[in-house]
Parts: structure tokens; C-alpha cells; sequence
């Protein structure tokens, strides 16, 4: 089974957007935050991944379809 680029896309997009809120946490508390930085590097590798999945890899203008795409499955499959 091969791995969805959508999926791996927000997932990446959820992870880095986590990584930032620990990153200035710790920043803010003038301490290293390994949890920020180790899920820094699983968002830039999860989107990279969906960049290299994806035939002709994302622009900038293909993020939001790609996450309507996913919620879009995500609501069918739940209901």
C-alpha cells in the first residue's frame, strides 16, 4: 500500500505547526525544546516525502486542495 502525499502533506503541516508553538515556548523560556526540534525535523520530513510522493511535487496553490482532499475522505469515512 502506498503512502498518501495529501496525507503525509498535513500531517507534515500539523507537525510543524506544533514544532513552532514548543519551539517559542522554549525560546521564551530561554531553554533548548527537544520536542519542538525533533518535531520540526518529522514535519520537514514528512513534507518532503509528500513533495516526492506527489507527481510534480505541491505549490503553494495546491496546499488548501490537498487538505479539503483529506478531510473530504476523512468525513466520507466516518459517515
Amino acid at each position: 500500500m502506498a503512502a498518501d502525499p495529501d496525507l503525509l502533506l498535513l500531517a507534515g503541516m500539523l507537525c510543524g505547526a506544533l514544532s513552532l508553538t514548543a519551539l517559542m515556548a522554549g525560546f521564551v523560556e530561554a531553554r533548548i525544546a527537544p520536542r519542538g526540534v525533533l518535531l520540526l525535523v518529522m514535519a520537514a520530513g514528512l513534507v518532503g516525502a509528500a513533495q516526492l510522493l506527489e507527481p510534480g511535487g505541491y505549490a503553494l496553490a495546491d496546499v488548501p486542495d490537498a487538505v479539503i482532499r483529506v478531510v473530504g475522505r476523512l468525513v466520507q469515512f466516518f459517515y
